[in-house]
């Protein structure tokens, strides 16, 4: 797994990668947003599409805990599990879109 500080090596990638780490922060709400009225579903999508996206821009961390929401929120893990695990995601998501310019 490529780091977003490697990949942002390689030319053109890191505008690409700033700009996700950007929208990070759009997740981050998203996710909230979700977690406070209770949409499962749309945690789902959410949690789905982060775990592939991060991964294709070097945020391998990111790509994991998204995926273990995923798959706690399609196993219909215990709520207080599960709000662990989304709490440690988006904690990862704001520490990532606040790391800057890679």
């Amino acid at each position: 797994m490529r780091q977003a500080a490697e990949l942002a090596q390689e030319p053109g990638f890191a505008p690409l990668i700033e700009r996700y780490r950007q929208s990070l922060k759009d997740y981050v709400s998203e996710i909230a947003s979700a977690s406070a009225t209770g949409d499962s579903e749309k945690l789902e999508q959410i949690t789905h599409r982060l775990a592939g996206t991060a991964m294709n821009y070097g945020f391998p961390n990111i790509t994991l805990k998204a995926r273990s929401c995923n798959e706690a929120l399609r196993m219909a893990v215990p709520p207080s599990d599960l709000k662990k695990m989304i709490s440690s995601l988006r904690e990862e998501m704001e520490r990532e879109s606040e790391n800057g310019p890679v």
